[in-house]
């Protein structure tokens, strides 16, 4: 988890100058190796799919700052989706040295044990930058994977449908 947060925190200091494109959904591409399958807006890119230990990470980037990770544990290794999204909200916070980011507010929607949204501010430089973050989580045989999404909330708009096509098309199709 420690190479996507670095990522995360890279991408969140590029989200501070802002430059988002709409997310092609109408042109999708299908992601499909090892038992994971989705669909993802065609101007996104797969920029990595890697194992490390049991857990396997692919991250999803659109053309901006936005990004979607996808975690797959072992079903025996996964937690609840509340305890996730704090550690990995912790984590970031701790990774993020050259960057503030303000505590941040969690929020459950009424599918709260697949999903959970979370605003922060990212400050650099005596800038502040609304950000959202959203962990969802699917489960599929002897996996579960986490899926988070984040984008600036001023481009939350224009990525958003990307977003939901990832979360929407997501299955795990066999175990890892």
């Amino acid at each position: 988890m420690k190479t996507a947060n670095l990522l995360l925190v890279l991408i969140v200091i590029a989200g501070l100058a802002g430059c988002e494109k709409a997310a092609d959904v109408a042109s999708p591409e299908l992601y499909e190796k090892h038992g994971v399958s989705f669909s993802y807006p065609g101007n996104w890119k797969i920029t990595e799919d890697a194992q490390q230990g049991s857990v396997r990470q692919i991250i999803v980037e659109s053309p901006g700052d936005a990004i979607v990770i996808a975690l797959i544990y072992p079903a025996a290794d996964a937690v609840s989706l509340n305890e996730f999204a704090e550690r990995f909200a912790s984590h970031v916070q701790q990774e993020a040295s050259i960057i503030t980011m303000d505590k941040a507010t969690f929020s459950s929607s009424p599918e709260a044990n697949t999903r959970i949204r979370e605003r922060f501010n990212v400050s650099l430089l005596g800038v502040k930058v609304p950000h959202v973050r959203e962990y969802n989580r699917a489960e599929g045989g002897d996996t579960v994977a986490f899926l988070v999404s984040q984008a600036a909330e001023e481009d939350l708009a224009k990525v958003k449908p990307g977003f939901e096509l990832i979360v929407d098309t997501f299955k795990l199709l066999t175990s890892n």
